[in-house]
């Protein structure tokens, strides 16, 4: 192998474990990173077969009336962005708010101290960005009428699916963990506390005309918990 194709296949080799290290750090990253991503392997792998000996030939139909032939490193860069690498998750990013591998480890248990809060989803600097939200809310708060704890709960949605409840004194807190996607005339989701209570909460869409917070137990009826206020 010439020092040009020595060079090549190596430039080749180290992007394509660059990328799947980082497919694999980030499981989770949305359609668009995640096209980026696979394109970018794509190339790595089209300069790696350049430098190998053999023919790949490759008949590929994306769509109705889309027929693809190629040979050589264009076939092989057509596989991997057609065929995708199994790395690479087709989940959407609306469905990606409910599963825990994207949602990390959360604190359990209920009225948990503010100083056991990771910084990560600490609701004073960390917020899911409005533009990704796919039209769940990003805060609000709600006024709780029962216990020692009565008072106003501010709500905020620290990461994608990850809620953090601050009590009314601010020294206490409780995660939820979104679980459930709903669609109907009124989208929304389900939450649950993460204390094995089965406690679960659900939250409409920032475009439903009702704001009502809706309760239950272990898939139980629903009950009413309260009004959402200062929706954002």
């Amino acid at each position: 192998m010439a020092k040009d194709q020595l060079m090549t296949f190596s430039v080749g080799v180290v992007g394509l474990f660059v990328l799947i290290g980082l497919s694999i750090h980030y499981p989770c990253l949305h359609p668009k990173p995640t096209g980026y991503v696979t394109i970018g392997i794509g190339l790595m792998s089209a300069l790696i077969a350049a430098q190998v000996p053999g023919l790949l030939q490759v008949n590929l139909a994306p769509g109705k009336s889309t027929k693809v032939k190629a040979t050589g490193a264009i076939a092989m860069f057509l596989l991997v962005v057609f065929v995708k690498p199994l790395l690479l998750g087709e989940t959407e990013a609306d469905d990606q708010f409910a599963k825990q591998s994207c949602q990390g480890p959360v604190p359990t248990g209920t009225q948990l101290p503010k100083s056991a809060l990771p910084p990560d989803l600490n609701p004073a600097s960390a917020r899911v960005d409005s533009a990704v939200s796919a039209g769940r809310p990003t805060r609000f708060r709600f006024d709780y009428p029962f216990g020692e704890f009565a008072g106003t709960r501010d709500w905020t949605q620290v990461k994608e699916g990850v809620w953090i409840e601050s009590y009314p004194n601010n020294q206490l807190f409780t995660a939820f963990r979104e679980t459930e996607r709903v669609k109907g005339a009124c989208n929304g989701i389900i939450v649950e506390r993460q204390d094995a209570s089965g406690f679960q909460i659900y939250i409409p869409d920032k475009s439903c005309a009702n704001k009502q917070l809706l309760w239950r137990t272990h898939a139980g009826a629903w009950s009413l918990l309260g009004e959402m206020k200062d929706v954002t």
